[in-house]
């Protein structure tokens, strides 16, 4: 089977009357076997989901609410990070926000990680406020997450570079994270694939950058078979730089 999320003002469970999460899990062939909506004074999309070691899911999105209806958790600033954690039922088992006092990336993920607990990577428009401990320095700078099992923060990583919207990231198989990001300026251009390696503790292991003299952006990254990475975006640079 599977589980599908998104958000919806029209569908069998009603929550808020505004965009709740709305999480649905089919069988093999599709059918509904159960469905569940999420929400508070002003939600938005849930945006990743994933399954959990004990059966349940994990999924997280964007909310600007206040502590209202299914919201317990308090808001933080404009867009925070709203994590739940479902059993395997769709039943709410606790939930969590994150932010600062400005807004937070709707491109947000959510990974289950090897020990039980979670990792959770986007972007901050914030500075140093709210539940967010480490700052980037820009607006638009990385924010990672690790939480362990109960959704209690474990360490946070945020970097300067690779400061873009769609910053992407992946496990890895050593139980660490690779995140990917845009950089501006670049080391080889204007922009530049900007790609961090941090291992299970969150500590960096490297950064590198790709890229020409012209503009690249990241999107998508993958670990292959012989524990390197290959990594997509879109290039605007002629043959030089590192490319």
């Amino acid at each position: 089977g599977g589980a599908a999320l998104g958000t919806s003002s029209s569908k069998t469970v009603w929550r808020s009357g505004n965009q709740d999460f709305w999480i649905i899990k089919t069988d093999a062939a599709g059918n509904r076997q159960w469905a569940n909506a999420f929400g508070g004074t002003s939600s938005g999309p849930a945006r990743s989901v994933a399954q959990t070691a004990d059966g349940g899911y994990i999924l997280v999105g964007e909310t600007a609410s206040v502590a209202w209806l299914d919201k317990t958790s308090r808001g933080f600033g404009e867009f925070d990070w709203w994590v739940l954690k479902l059993d395997a039922n769709g039943n709410l088992q606790w939930q969590r926000s994150f932010g600062g006092d400005d807004q937070e990336s709707s491109t947000v993920k959510v990974f289950p990680t090897p020990d039980g607990g979670y990792f959770i990577n986007g972007v901050s428009y914030s500075g140093v406020s709210g539940n967010l401990t480490v700052s980037s320095g820009v607006q638009g700078g990385v924010w990672s997450i690790k939480l362990n099992a109960q959704g209690e923060t474990q360490w946070e990583y945020a970097d300067s570079r690779g400061a873009d919207p769609y910053s992407t990231a992946i496990l890895t198989a050593d139980g660490g994270m690779l995140i990917g990001g845009t950089d501006y300026p670049g080391v080889w251009g204007s922009y530049d694939f900007r790609v961090t390696k941090l291992d299970a503790a969150g500590n960096t292991q490297w950064s590198l950058n790709y890229g020409g003299t012209g503009s690249e952006g990241i999107r998508s990254m993958r670990q292959t078979s012989d524990g390197g990475y290959i990594l997509g975006g879109s290039t605007g640079s002629p043959a030089s730089g590192n490319k």
